[in-house]
C-alpha cells in the first residue's frame, strides 16, 4: 500500500494505492498517517482518492467509517471518491455509503466542500 496527499486550500487529499484489508488497515503506517492528516488543525475537510484501491474488506470499511467517526468530532468533512464499481457496490450493500459521502470525482467531492 502507497500513501501520499496533496493540499488544496484547507482540504487534504490522501491518494490510496493498494488494497484496504485488514492487514493494511492493522498496519500502524495506514492508520496514524491518515489520522495525523485528520487531526491537523490546519485541513477542514478530508477527501480520500480511491482511484487506485483495488480492494476493500470489512475490516477496512470499519476503519474507514472510525475515521469518519473522528473527523467528525472534531467537526471536519471526510469523504470518499472515484470508487470502483465493486468497492461502491460493497459500500452501498453495508451502509457505509449512507454515512460516509462518497463522490465520482475529485471535483465533485471539492465542489462539495464549496457549498458548505
Amino acid at each position: 500500500m502507497n500513501l501520499s496527499h496533496r493540499i488544496k486550500g484547507n482540504i487534504c487529499i490522501i491518494d490510496i494505492e493498494g488494497e484496504i484489508t485488514g492487514n493494511t488497515a492493522r498496519n500502524k503506517r495506514f492508520s496514524s498517517y491518515i489520522k495525523q492528516q485528520i487531526e491537523d488543525e490546519v485541513f477542514q475537510a478530508i477527501a480520500l482518492n480511491f482511484h487506485n484501491v483495488e480492494l476493500i474488506d470489512s475490516v477496512g470499511m470499519g476503519i474507514i467509517r472510525l475515521f469518519h467517526k473522528i473527523a467528525k468530532e472534531r467537526q471536519k468533512d471526510f469523504v470518499l471518491y472515484y470508487l470502483n464499481q465493486s468497492i461502491h457496490a460493497t459500500l452501498d450493500f453495508v451502509g457505509i455509503s449512507a454515512i460516509v459521502p462518497i463522490f465520482e470525482t475529485e471535483e465533485d467531492a471539492l465542489a462539495a466542500f464549496e457549498k458548505e
